[in-house]
C-alpha cells in the first residue's frame, strides 16, 4: 500500500495515464490517503486548464470519485462547496463550463438524500451564476 502510495503521488495529474490510474483506483475503491490529496489537483485542473482534453479527463475522475469513492459527508461537502465557488471563474470560460456541466451530471446522478441536501445550494449557485455570466459560451443549463 505504501508503494502505490507513492506512485499516486509520483503520476500527479500530468499525463492522461495518470487520470487512467486514478479512475482504475477509484473504481476499485482501494481507498488511499494520496488519492483523497490528488483530487483536489484534479479538481483544480477540471477549472483553470487551459486543454480541453486535461478538462474532460478531470472531469470524468470527479465525477467517479464524487460517485463511487469511499467519502465522507464533510469531504463530499468540501468538493461540492468547490466546485460551486468556482461556477464563477473568471479566467476560463472552459473551466466554468466544466464545472457546470459536472454538476449537471452530478445533480441528475446522486442519490436522493445527496441531491436533497445539496438542492437549495445547486439552485442558488445556477440563479446567481446565469444572472452574472458574461460569456455566451457559457449558457446557464438546468439539470441536463
Amino acid at each position: 500500500d505504501r508503494a502505490m502510495g507513492r506512485v499516486i503521488q509520483w503520476a500527479g495529474i500530468s499525463s492522461t495515464d495518470s487520470y487512467r490510474l486514478h479512475k482504475a483506483l477509484i473504481k476499485a475503491r482501494r481507498v488511499f490517503p494520496e488519492v483523497y490529496d490528488s483530487m483536489n489537483a484534479v479538481a483544480s485542473a477540471l477549472v483553470k486548464s487551459t486543454d480541453k482534453t486535461v478538462r474532460q479527463l478531470a472531469s470524468s475522475t470527479m465525477l467517479a470519485y464524487m460517485l463511487d469513492y469511499p467519502l465522507g459527508k464533510k469531504r463530499l461537502d468540501h468538493h461540492v462547496e468547490f466546485l460551486l465557488s468556482n461556477m464563477g471563474y473568471r479566467h476560463s470560460d472552459g473551466g466554468r463550463r466544466a464545472v457546470c456541466e459536472l454538476l449537471c451530471h452530478l445533480a441528475r446522478k446522486f442519490p436522493p438524500g445527496v441531491k436533497k441536501r445539496f438542492y437549495d445550494k445547486f439552485v442558488f449557485f445556477a440563479f446567481a451564476r446565469a444572472a452574472n455570466e458574461e460569456s455566451r459560451d457559457v449558457p446557464p443549463r438546468g439539470g441536463g
